[in-house]
């Protein structure tokens, strides 16, 4: 008697879960979470103003951001601004750092606009390591944020201290950045 292996060729159905799961993750007392395998600083932040005005006070307070550049001012919404933060330098004298927040960080910025209140959410968070190529040319390349603090194939945040401390600096970081009360414009208020 001869046993051949069978292989069954289907369909997924709509019913049927997905293959692979969103997974979230996050560090207790940061706005630091992954969702999707990518990190992301997402806050909420509180505000006296109505949505015109927040928006303007905003729009004024990312533009004296060194190193982040709006999208098209003519293409700005009310209810959103949109961004590049490039290169922009971590204060060291604030903060006792490790190795690669010494780095330039790049990352997108969306805020998105209600009355009295504002929620700034930070994407694509990478740094920029610079390399010296056979030529001796130096040059700098992206280092993703999720490939240095994610585990278990970009699944997990990793628990151990230095990651853990890497985020609360980078959540103190950019939480002061696009706070309005913290700013010099708070003043203004």
């Amino acid at each position: 008697m001869l046993f051949l292996p069978i292989y069954g060729f289907g369909q997924a159905s709509q019913n049927d879960p997905p293959s692979r799961q969103v997974i979230q993750d996050s560090i207790p007392g940061t706005s630091i979470i992954l969702k999707d395998g990518n990190i992301l600083f997402k806050k909420a932040y509180a505000s006296n103003l109505e949505k015109e005005a927040l928006s303007d006070q905003l729009y004024t307070l990312l533009s004296l951001i060194k190193g982040f550049k709006p999208n098209d001012e003519r293409y700005r919404a009310v209810d959103q601004i949109t961004g590049r933060l490039s290169r922009h330098n971590i204060n060291m004298n604030k903060y006792a750092t490790s190795d690669i927040l010494n780095k330039p960080i790049n990352a997108m910025v969306l805020v998105q606009l209600k009355d009295l209140k504002y929620q700034v959410i930070v994407s694509e968070i990478s740094f920029g390591e610079t390399y010296t190529d056979s030529l001796k040319h130096e040059l700098t390349r992206d280092v993703m944020l999720e490939s240095y603090i994610t585990e278990k194939k970009g699944s997990k945040l990793r628990s151990r201290k230095v990651y853990v401390k890497l985020a609360q600096i980078l959540n103190q970081e950019l939480t002061d950045l696009f706070d309005l009360q913290k700013s010099n414009l708070a003043a203004e208020f």
